[in-house]
């Protein structure tokens, strides 16, 4: 089970490179090697091939890096701090072995939030 937390408002002024890869899968936030296992979670219409107004992340696993295997999708917009969308983050290995995601969710009053998802 992950955890969802909110960590606070505001822009993010950064920039993401994005290659032509990315175009197709909308964006690739995070790429991720944990466990002996490579993760690529990404942002998710599933309506359709473009983006939209509410986006998911996606989560496919590989061990070579040229199978991958989709799995359930990561983060849907299900949350007070993320309700109209999940919008672009990064996946990341804190001290102690433990999985974590920051994201940006668009709350109910179209206000961006920075949100932190834990592996227990």
């Amino acid at each position: 089970m992950w955890y969802r937390v909110r960590l606070g408002t505001g822009l993010n002024p950064n920039w993401l490179f994005c290659t032509s890869l990315c175009l197709m899968l909308m964006m690739y936030p995070g790429p991720m090697y944990y466990n002996g296992v490579y993760h690529m979670f990404y942002q998710y219409n599933p309506s359709g091939p473009l983006f939209a107004e509410h986006m998911y992340w996606a989560h496919s696993v590989s061990h070579d890096l040229i199978n991958w295997t989709p799995l359930d999708l990561a983060i849907a917009p299900t949350e007070p701090f993320d309700i109209i969308s999940c919008w672009s983050g990064s996946a990341t290995i804190f001290p102690g072995n433990k999985p974590v995601i920051l994201y940006t969710g668009i709350e109910s009053e179209n206000r961006q939030v920075q949100n932190l998802i834990e592996h227990p």
